[in-house]
């Protein structure tokens, strides 16, 4: 989703509150255009479901986002009511892309995509505590903690094609299994001194009311 250049964002930096939702707005777009240029140079349909999955909720964003803009700046709305009947006109052939399936580096693709989906968060968090209207805020939040989803989606699917490691990240029933034993014997180490500590403060508390009982009786 990033849509700067070598020397920063072209059209500066936004002030208006207004203009922060035009920032997300250009962000949204840039997502869009890139994952529908992914699938339509992709034919592997596991990744494709997951980018038009997650294309959908970009789209689902520029129009709640395009919403809030139409209520805060009166011009906006007022050259959408100007221009809203536009999309029912003729409909025209749209254009056929031929892919060069050979030529595309999928997972760099994938890579690119996880990139932008951590670049949106950073945008919309710094936006988040920058915008006052609540129901902008609402909006934000909403937006990225689906963004945040999509990261992961996307790592989980980066995971399941790249054949290097990525640390820890990748699921391995060794690693895991010898995890879960190390779990078990520090709680089984963890138990025991419990109960240790447990005894010897009992058996203090005995001492001590053996002590008492036999002062008493003397």
């Amino acid at each position: 989703m990033s849509y700067t250049v070598e020397d920063g964002q072209p059209q500066g930096d936004a002030y208006f509150f207004t203009n922060k939702i035009r920032e997300i707005l250009i962000a949204e777009i840039y997502a869009i255009n890139g994952y529908t240029n992914h699938i339509e140079n992709s034919n592997m349909e596991d990744l494709n479901v997951a980018w038009r999955s997650i294309m959908k909720d970009e789209k689902k964003h520029y129009g709640m986002l395009l919403n809030l803009l139409r209520k805060y700046d009166q011009v906006q709305y007022q050259q959408y009511n100007v221009h809203k009947n536009v999309k029912q006109g003729q409909l025209s052939s749209m254009q056929k892309y031929k892919p060069e399936y050979d030529k595309q580096v999928i997972l760099n693709n994938l890579r690119e995509d996880i990139k932008g989906e951590f670049e949106a968060v950073i945008l919309y968090e710094q936006h988040l505590i920058q915008i006052h209207q609540q129901d902008i805020k609402n909006v934000l939040y909403s937006i990225i903690t689906e963004e945040k989803g999509h990261a992961e989606h996307l790592t989980q699917i980066l995971l399941k094609y790249d054949s290097d490691k990525y640390d820890s990240l990748v699921w391995n029933r060794l690693y895991f299994l010898k995890l879960s034993i190390k779990t078990v014997i520090n709680f089984k180490s963890l138990f025991q001194n419990l109960f240790f500590r447990q005894t010897l403060n009992l058996l203090i508390v005995m001492l001590v009311y053996l002590t008492l009982i036999s002062r008493y009786h003397q």
